[in-house]
């Protein structure tokens, strides 16, 4: 069995342990909507975590659950039998709350109130003042409205966004007895419960949409093991916060942390203001940063500053408190990095190249959204890379070596993916939507050879190219101004004999 991790606390001090042998992990995660609809529902799925989890009484070695931007985590850990006892639980608690068996939510709205409020991020109340405390889009900052929440509200949340089809589980360690994922939430009235495949990929896209009297938000998001993926998102914070240390752009910056496809993600968002046109610098200087950590150009003292503040938030109890959740389930360790170990071990011993690998525009590597409010960037082109595979929940991802992205997140005008050469299996897709490339295939091993395919679109155009009768590229992006004709930019990049078939959305004339 793969040897892994599992974050906890002795004494007050974070350990990380080996999961003990017959003890499995389980992890239920469904995704919260993107950010544009958690600025909408202002801290509901806080307060639907606690609703549920006050449903679920099951005695596990380890259980609890945590919200995020953008997915809801229930976890567990203890004996195979005590972990699905504990997913059925959750199960049964969500339907309960669909079939409009909500009451005393008052209690959880208590219960968050005492958990987290304004006063624990020093900035909160200024920009609540200055944006509204609905439009911000992280939970804790929708406390002060929980109490204006009906349980109607509650009630069509939770059937809007817990159903089967907007779900992962995550099992490591021995079989989970009758744990299946096809019957994983029972299906409630009014056909709320969307049937989707059980392989049904959660968080393939996140978008930071604004109106246009709210600040920009720049979200960068790095994928890989934990400490390395955190240590990666501490480093680029304290790097683009000093580039910006003499500029007005950047309101606020925080990390998050979230879990898909057994993977752990550390995210980086940027609050800027003024409006996006006029914030410049931020993205630039987080672009920049990319550029040199992924040319290998890492910082010493930084890197030495940045550590500390790392081990200073371990050691604290709510930073630790704010990793267990995500950071809980579905880590893999390499072989020397087994049995308990203090943090400070672990921290110190990420060298300068798992950080620099991190940064890749890989398989595993980067994703870099950068998403505007209406009109988008004055000078910038937002793409986001990265990659999905179908198999959940613990399948493996595709080598890191499989793919070379070729990217230019600048002013530049053109996205380009470029693969080894190699044929795909049947089924594989690689899918663009939202700005976010993702690549999907039953053979975690195979790459097409896309060196000529580089695709101009025209603004707000979707369309499909099937190549092979195995593969089709699906895309919905916004471009620049004064694009070349969708067309013409495919006829000219795709060659003619590996076009099987092209369809326009809108209608437009792009047949080879």
């Amino acid at each position: 069995m793969t040897r892994l991790i599992f974050p906890t606390t002795t004494s007050g001090i974070p350990m990380v342990r080996r999961i003990r042998p017959g003890e499995a992990q389980v992890a239920l995660i469904f995704g919260s909507g993107t950010s544009q609809s958690a600025v909408r529902s202002a801290g509901v799925p806080h307060l639907v975590e606690h609703a549920v989890m006050r449903g679920v009484a099951v005695p596990a070695h380890e259980h609890n659950a945590v919200t995020e931007r953008d997915a809801m985590t229930f976890y567990a850990s203890g004996a195979p039998g005590q972990v699905a006892e504990f997913v059925r639980a959750v199960a049964d608690s969500v339907s309960r709350i669909a079939s409009d068996e909500l009451s005393d939510l008052h209690r959880d709205v208590a219960a968050i109130d005492a958990e987290v409020g304004a006063a624990v991020f020093p900035v909160a109340g200024p920009l609540a003042r200055r944006f509204g405390y609905r439009g911000l889009g992280i939970a804790e900052f929708g406390a002060p409205t929980l109490d204006r929440v009906t349980p109607e509200e509650v009630v069509s949340w939770v059937r809007e966004h817990l159903h089967i089809g907007n779900a992962s589980l995550v099992v490591i360690g021995p079989d989970v007895p009758e744990l299946e994922f096809d019957v994983l939430v029972p299906k409630a009235p009014d056909g709320w419960a969307r049937a989707k495949p059980a392989t049904a990929s959660l968080l393939t896209t996140r978008t930071w949409t604004w109106s246009e009297s709210a600040p920009l938000a720049v979200t960068f998001d790095i994928v890989g093991d934990w400490p390395v993926a955190s240590l990666v998102g501490h480093y680029c914070e304290e790097a683009v916060l000093a580039d910006l240390r003499h500029e007005r752009s950047l309101v606020y910056s925080v990390l998050g942390d979230y879990i898909t496809h057994g993977r752990y993600h550390r995210s980086l968002v940027l609050f800027t203001d003024p409006p996006p046109s006029k914030s410049t610098p931020a993205v630039s200087a987080l672009v920049e940063l990319i550029d040199r950590l992924s040319g290998g150009r890492v910082d010493p003292s930084l890197l030495a500053r940045t550590r500390e503040r790392m081990l200073a938030e371990l050691f604290s109890e709510s930073g630790w408190d704010a990793h267990a959740g995500a950071a809980g389930v579905a880590l893999a360790w390499r072989e020397e990095r087994t049995g308990p170990v203090e943090a400070e071990r672990i921290v110190a011993a990420i060298t300068e190249e798992e950080i620099v690998a991190a940064l890749q525009p890989a398989a595993e590597g980067l994703l870099v959204t950068l998403n505007a409010a209406s009109g988008g960037l004055d000078d910038s082109t937002a793409a986001s890379v990265g990659l999905s595979h179908p198999e959940i929940p613990n399948a493996p991802w595709p080598q890191r070596s499989a793919w070379d992205w070729g990217r230019r997140l600048t002013s530049g005008r053109t996205l380009t993916a470029k693969g080894r050469r190699g044929s795909p299996s049947a089924g594989a897709t690689l899918t663009l939507d939202d700005g976010q490339l993702l690549l999907s295939d039953s053979d975690s091993a195979w790459a097409i050879d896309l060196s000529s395919v580089a695709l101009l679109l025209h603004s707000s155009t979707g369309f499909e190219i099937t190549l092979e009768d195995s593969w089709s590229l699906d895309v919905t992006y916004t471009a620049w101004k004064g694009a070349e004709p969708l067309g013409r930019a495919i006829r000219e990049r795709v060659p003619a004999d590996r076009v099987v078939h092209v369809e326009s959305r809108l209608g437009l004339p792009v047949s080879p």
